[in-house]
């Protein structure tokens, strides 16, 4: 090793390997360098790889011509450690980046401080990850890089909207709370006495709108909240507004009804049983019959129905929902199971709500926004735009969709559907799918003639503009301009209305389900618009759903 040996370069901050002639016998290599760095306690500087192969290079060919000894290149740097920040594009986080020195100095409190202040870094600073990096870098291996985010603002927490909160049980409520019995059970069927309302009790109160937090950027700048929006009162049957205008109030007694933004009290007409003793009821409010609704007998309301025992043959019509404590029971008018016709089901219930019962067969059901069945369906028709629930999930086992033809928009969930002698059930979802295809397509017919009529006055302005400036040319360029706007205003809500329409749909394929909690029987038809799934095989559990562009059917399906 006598023929190299190391110095200080004159920049004082590298350190240069000087080569001599090297006797016959003396070896120069990598060892020999690194122990050289060793006693000279410089293996912390940056080794130049590049410099250190030459000088082993030229010792193994010490008699080449083209070297001159001695010679001395810059083998090793030392570097000071190297500090920077990055802001997110937010600017609601900070993250500093040290890269360890290679001998050189580390990065201190003070230099810290000048690049955060230099970088305008100057809240949310998080003291302890601060103290950490420096601390994590001053040890860390030379070269190598700690990162951590120093810095964390606060986003602004958007206010909330208004809300009108009851403070009362609306009738449905109650029948979703069925009475415990001494021994802590509950009685399916029991929902106790139906509680109305009086003239001036309070019925909602109203949660004012909240202007939200400010939140903040590492750099200081104020980011401002959304504040809530008002909540209006929507004016109804049977209610007031307080003179404070946060509290409605029952104008009358009444039946307590909620609705967007607010509350009805209807009118209420009470009876034991409805039968051919009390003829058919057609009512202005809500009725509440306590008893059954016997054969060929008819109810219409404005406001919601609440049967408390079954209906027979009947024909029941609500403003609102339609809640029956028993069953729906309907007359068979075929010897074979296997056969359905719904043209033949002679008790129909129908609802712009929800229709809610305990059982049905051999009846027809509307609901507008869903159904909701404690027990089975027998050979119905079942018709809503929301979603078909039997039995009280996720716990019920037992609940039945048996034959018929079940149509709901969003989804069926259900124990078990079909049964294991085959009868045809089928279960159709996003049933107003091709309904929306129809109507887009009249939209694009429509668009089509309104595009084309646009394009065509758009190359009649062009000569307008080019004839003599009369007050008749004047008027007519007038029209045609305001006629161009016209038209292209239509043609971008048409545009509009299709995006909207298609979005519809997607989201309609996507989202339908058929959920079983216990098993599927074969004879069980799916389909998820146009696209059918038939069951021929008895599988457990899992569900339909659209994937891939198909129906099909996943064993691990277990929610919506």
């Amino acid at each position: 090793m006598a023929c190299l040996s190391l110095r200080e370069a004159e920049d004082h901050l590298s350190v240069e390997a000087v080569l001599e002639h090297p006797d016959e016998g003396e070896t120069v290599d990598f060892e020999t360098i690194q122990h050289l760095l060793e006693e000279a306690d410089l293996t912390s500087l940056k080794w130049e790889d590049a410099a250190i192969n030459q000088i082993i290079s030229a010792a193994e060919e010490p008699d080449n011509e083209q070297t001159r000894f001695p010679i001395s290149f810059i083998i090793a740097k030392r570097i000071d450690a190297q500090l920077s920040l990055q802001l997110s594009a937010d600017k609601l986080t900070a993250t500093a980046t040290i890269r360890a020195a290679y001998g050189g100095k580390p990065i201190g409190p003070k230099q810290l401080k000048q690049a955060l202040a230099a970088a305008n870094i100057r809240k949310g600073l998080r003291n302890k990850e601060l103290s950490a990096l420096l601390k994590e870098a001053h040890q860390a291996k030379p070269g190598s890089t700690i990162e951590k985010e120093i810095a964390c603002g606060r986003n602004a927490e958007h206010g909330k909207d208004g809300e009108w909160i009851s403070d009362v049980k609306t009738l449905r409520q109650q029948l979703n709370q069925p009475k415990e019995r001494g021994d802590g059970t509950v009685d399916l069927l029991d929902f106790g006495e139906i509680m109305t309302v009086k003239e001036g009790e309070l019925l909602m109160h109203l949660e004012p709108p909240t202007p939200g937090k400010m939140g903040f950027t590492v750099t200081g700048e104020v980011i401002p909240p959304k504040p809530g929006k008002e909540v209006p009162f929507t004016p109804s049957e049977g209610v007031i507004l307080s003179e404070s205008k946060d509290q409605i109030l029952a104008a009358r007694q009444g039946l307590p009804v909620e609705q967007p933004r607010g509350m009805r009290v209807d009118q209420i007409y009470t009876a034991a049983k409805v039968d051919i003793g009390t003829g058919h009821i057609s009512f202005d409010g809500s009725v509440i019959i306590q008893g059954d609704v016997e054969d060929g007998m008819k109810i219409s309301a404005t406001g919601d129905i609440t049967i408390g025992g079954s209906v027979y043959y009947a024909h029941i019509e609500a403003g609102g929902d339609i809640i029956v404590r028993k069953g729906v029971i309907g007359r068979q008018q075929q010897d074979s199971s296997q056969h359905f016709n719904p043209e033949e089901l002679n008790c129909h219930l129908q609802a712009e709500g929800h229709v809610q019962i305990g059982f049905a067969q051999y009846a027809k059901l509307d609901a507008e926004k869903g159904i909701i069945v404690d027990k089975q369906l027998l050979h119905c028709l079942s018709q809503t735009r929301g979603l078909l629930e039997i039995g009280r999930a996720p716990r019920d086992r037992n609940s039945k969709l048996i034959g018929g033809l079940t149509h709901a928009c969003k989804g069926v969930s259900c124990a078990n559907y079909g049964t294991e002698a085959f009868i045809p059930t089928e279960i159709r979802l996003c049933c107003h799918y091709e309904e929306s295809k129809t109507h887009e397509q009249q939209l694009s017919e429509k668009l089509n003639s309104n595009q084309k009529l646009l394009n065509e006055l758009r190359l009649l302005l062009p000569e307008f503009k080019t004839l003599p400036k009369t007050m008749d040319t004047l008027e007519k360029t007038k029209r045609l301009v305001s006629a161009i706007k016209h038209t292209a205003k239509l043609v971008s809500a048409l545009k509009h209305q299709i995006r909207k329409l298609r979005a519809y749909r997607e989201n309609q394929l996507h989202s339908a389900q058929m959920i079983a909690r216990g098993y599927i029987y074969p004879n069980v038809k799916v389909y998820i618009a146009d696209l059918p799934y038939k069951f021929t095989k008895e599988c457990a559990g899992g569900g339909i759903a659209f994937r891939d562009g198909e129906a099909m059917y996943e064993p691990e399906l277990r929610s919506f």
